[in-house]
This record gives structure tokens, sequence and C-alpha cells, in this order.
């Protein structure tokens, strides 16, 4: 269930020839992980994204969001 205001991001999950699964934030540089498993994958981003708003916070920036660009599957992590 999303909360009425928490930002939600496109999280761009490829997978590997050896079977394991790489992916990123779309919208955030900067933001990659990998995982055995797509929800392994999307639980890594979605904890490496947090530690990239921590460090905008800290460092007193703004979360740098990028254009979407058209991939061929999208999903999405939203912030708890």
């Amino acid at each position: 269930m999303k909360l009425k205001g928490t930002p939600s991001y496109s999280a761009v999950i490829i997978k590997s020839k050896d079977g394991t699964f790489a992916g990123y934030i779309e919208e955030v540089p900067g933001v990659l992980s990998q995982g055995d498993t797509v929800d392994e994958t999307k639980a890594n981003l979605l904890d490496a994204l947090k530690m990239m708003i921590r460090f905008y916070k800290e460092e007193s920036r703004s979360v740098i969001r990028t254009a979407r660009r058209r991939v061929h599957k999208r999903d999405t992590v939203t912030l708890q």
C-alpha cells in the first residue's frame, strides 16, 4: 500500500546471462544494485535508494530526478 505523498521511483531490472539480476533506479543517478532474484534486487535497490537520499540530505542537496527513458520492462519501488 502506497501512502499519499510517498514518492515512487522506476526500477529497471535486467536478468544477466548467469541468472542473477542487476538493476538501477532510473530517476536517481548512482542507485545501482544486484541480487539473485528480482525481489532481492528490488530490496537491495530500495536500500541503496534510502542511502543515497540520506547522503543528499546530509550534503544539503536535493535528490536529482532525471527523466525516464523508454525501457523494455520497468517496475517500481516505493519509499516506506
